[in-house]
């Protein structure tokens, strides 16, 4: 199981449009997901000190999230509606 952590990241820059293997904290558990808002990047810890980097959207602001979580699954064409709230927007 994965740990998602929202925080800024150090990384090497990379080119936005491919996921790359780049150099990250070492003081990052390998395992742990890392989503940086900010360089709009997710950064999957493989090795100490390594990570794969990901293209990813992000939130409006004002609807940031922050904080850490777990995934609890992981699942192909998954059902989702978005909530009332997303649909506002």
């Amino acid at each position: 199981m994965a740990t998602v952590v929202g925080l800024g990241v150090a990384a090497l820059p990379q080119d936005a449009n491919a996921r790359n293997i780049v150099s990250f904290s070492p003081h990052v558990a390998p395992g742990t997901v890392v989503i940086s808002a900010s360089q709009r990047r997710l950064f999957y810890v493989v090795d100490t000190g390594v990570a794969i980097s990901y293209p990813v959207a992000v939130p409006k602001r004002g609807k940031e999230w922050s904080g850490a979580t777990s995934i609890e699954g992981k699942y192909v064409n998954p059902d989702w509606v978005p909530p009332a709230v997303v649909k506002a927007d």
